[in-house]
């Protein structure tokens, strides 16, 4: 160490001084930010918020390297002991970036989490990501370190790929429905409570895990599907839904008066126009089929919860019924069944 003594004793002391100087405004400047954070009486911008969470992020042994760094510059060190401290000084940084990005992975899953994930599952599979997302980033601050200490990484990344892609082929199934559990947060095609129907399945989504979403029927059996396979499907969402188009189709007897049958269209408009929740389109005298005359009545019924609707179907029903009765109209021993739209099928 005696070719460190080369230096005079002024240049010792200002880069003493310099060292002090920075070290203690730096470690001051983190606690004035988290003393100012605490005490904030309006809640930050997500701006504020990144850059006080970062400074927090920032570690003590960063602040010393960085302050020994600046006051090196005013002594002349040998190209042995320059070389040994700048390669402390990387590595120094590689790690404090390490943390400042890691801050930044889990800065962005807290705010996803608050914004857009109402339900534990959804968060679950939030910090999931994070979890993976943060392992990646260190292990590429852990070769880069390796890398700049001198030691030869390319068979290692050779390995590691070689292996990723193994278990990437034995996991492949879970990966997938790892990244369509991702897709189903961000994207939200459907969230918790929604009534959705997905192929030959129907019901109320209960959970959204990892690996599968889970469907409570309406006969109440649990239907567990993956989220893969799921977002392959065509799913049908009926969130929201403002109305529900009912398509009814009556078979009235042959032999019935042609006065009497021109009474059908009024009669079902009559029933129908008496619900507030619906809108009458149409009802006419359609066909003469094989075993009845067809008539089919249109309207919508808006803005109401799927037992509202049925309520309200029934009611329309029992009133067409009341009236045909009572106009001496017959109805054919198999009138085809009432149809309504695709969202009539699920809550």
């Amino acid at each position: 160490m005696q070719e460190l003594y080369t230096n005079s004793l002024t240049a010792w002391i200002v880069a003493l001084a310099i060292f002090a100087a920075v070290s203690s405004f730096c470690l001051l400047l983190k606690s004035y930010v988290k003393r100012r954070s605490q005490r904030r009486a309006v809640p930050p911008t997500h701006l504020q918020a990144l850059l006080t969470d970062l400074v927090k992020r920032t570690r003590p042994y960063f602040i010393l390297i960085v302050a020994l760094w600046v006051g090196s510059l005013w002594l002349v060190l040998t190209p042995h002991h320059e070389h040994i401290w700048q390669l402390v000084v990387i590595v120094a940084m590689l790690l404090q970036a390490g943390v400042w990005a890691g801050g930044l992975v889990l800065f962005w899953a807290e705010r996803i989490a608050e914004r857009r994930a109402a339900d534990a599952s959804t968060r679950m599979t939030i910090n999931v990501v994070a979890i993976a997302a943060r392992v990646v980033l260190w292990a590429i601050v852990l070769l880069v370190i390796l890398d700049n200490l001198g030691i030869n990484v390319t068979a290692l990344v050779t390995g590691l790929g070689i292996g990723g892609i193994a278990i990437a082929l034995a996991v492949q199934n879970i990966l997938g429905d790892l990244f369509a559990a991702l897709s189903i947060v961000l994207d939200k095609p459907f969230v918790v409570g929604d009534a959705i129907n997905v192929g030959d399945a129907a019901g109320s989504v209960e959970h959204i895990g990892l690996k599968s979403t889970r469907l409570r029927s309406d006969s109440g059996e649990m239907i567990i599907i993956s989220n893969g396979d799921l977002l392959k499907s065509r799913i049908r969402n009926y969130r929201g839904q403002e109305k529900r188009l009912v398509i009814l189709r009556l078979g009235i007897a042959y032999g019935t008066p042609a006065e009497k049958l021109a009474r059908v269209p009024e009669i079902i408009r009559g029933a129908a126009e008496k619900e507030q929740s619906v809108k009458f389109d149409r009802s006419n005298f359609t066909s003469f089929g094989m075993f009845a005359l067809g008539t089919e009545s249109v309207y919508s019924v808006y803005k109401l919860s799927y037992a509202e609707y049925m309520n309200t179907q029934q009611r329309i029903n029992l009133e067409i019924y009341r009236k045909l009765t009572e106009e001496g109209i017959e109805l054919a021993h198999q009138p085809p069944a009432v149809t309504a739209a695709p969202g009539d099928q699920a809550k």
